[in-house]
């Protein structure tokens, strides 16, 4: 699938483009995080996530839909018109979730598996958006900056980025999802250019519980108080902060939610990892830059096990 164009993909859509599923138990014995080859799929500490990485211009096929959700979990390298650089994460024409990346741009895709998504009720189901694909995205051609914004699935369910693309030049380009505190109003992707190009990304979405409902999704916030997201919100730092470790990986899937700053291909990286704190494995927030502009990153934890009151 192309994704030399800026792309979103749209996530409030009709039932057939749902997947839906019946709650299983969640296993799997830890493993030791070392580097790993790119291009291989490898497993998570806990068992409940699968990962690959890829260098510019490869493909990593991750899992099928009604096996996990994938969503981007590092990218790294230029971001330019120069090297027409990307990062995608999307249901390919084989069915499978696909990770690829153009220009000079490496990246991972994280998948979450669903026998590790627990709703409390017999009636409820796990649904993802699954669409064949459409563009987002925004240029601009003198002025101040220009942005623009699509609504995803409503605040009851997790909307993560899966794509990221354009000339982010540092100076205030951005693509980020903004997560919706209720449940009957929709998240959205906003895309932010303030150069004379363009940027763009994608995003999918995840729901656990009961349709219908209206029970905002819960999250794990920097507090580690496990709430709606309008109590906990989310994870943010720059390049030229020390990395932040998050919820839980047994508890929380964590997901990027925002990517901002100037990506040249000098280091340039934002990434949400696997580590040991302590007994226990948590994901880890980091940025770098090798530049003085700097990078930005925000995440967001959604819970495993969701609730319906």
């Amino acid at each position: 699938m192309s994704i030399l164009k800026p792309l979103f993909r749209l996530s409030h859509l009709t039932p057939p483009l749902f997947a839906l599923f019946a709650p299983l138990g969640c296993g799997g014995e830890p493993l030791a995080e070392e580097e790993e080859p790119l291009g291989v799929l490898r497993e998570s500490l806990n068992g409940c996530y699968a990962m690959a990485a890829v260098s510019p211009g490869q493909t990593a096929h991750l899992l099928h839909p009604d096996v996990g959700f994938c969503y981007l979990t590092k990218i790294s390298g230029a971001f330019s018109l120069e090297y027409s650089g990307s990062a995608e994460v999307a249901v390919g024409f084989d069915g499978y979730w696909q990770l690829t990346t153009t220009g000079n741009v490496t990246a991972e895709g994280t998948c979450v598996r669903r026998s590790c998504l627990y709703p409390k009720q017999a009636d409820d189901t796990i649904m993802m958006s699954r669409t064949p694909g459409g563009t987002f995205g925004v240029g601009r051609t003198g002025g101040s900056c220009a942005s623009r914004s699509s609504g995803t699935w409503h605040g009851d369910a997790a909307t993560a980025l899966t794509g990221m693309n354009g000339e982010f030049d540092g100076g205030g380009e951005s693509i980020r999802v903004a997560q919706s505190t209720s449940g009957t109003v929709a998240s959205s992707i906003i895309a932010q250019v303030c150069n004379d190009e363009h940027v763009g990304g994608g995003a999918e979405t995840l729901f656990v519980g009961t349709p219908g409902t209206g029970k905002p999704a819960l999250f794990v916030g920097p507090s580690g108080v496990t709430a709606p997201f309008s109590q906990t919100g989310g994870f943010s730092l720059t390049s030229f902060q020390a990395p932040i470790n998050m919820a839980r990986s047994d508890r929380a899937m964590c997901y990027l939610s925002r990517v901002a700053g100037k990506f040249r291909g000098g280091g340039e990286r934002v990434q949400i990892k696997e580590v040991m704190v302590g007994s226990f494995p948590h994901w880890q927030l980091s940025a770098s830059a090798r530049q003085s502009d700097g990078v930005q990153v925000s995440a967001n934890c959604f819970k495993l096990e969701q609730y319906t009151l």
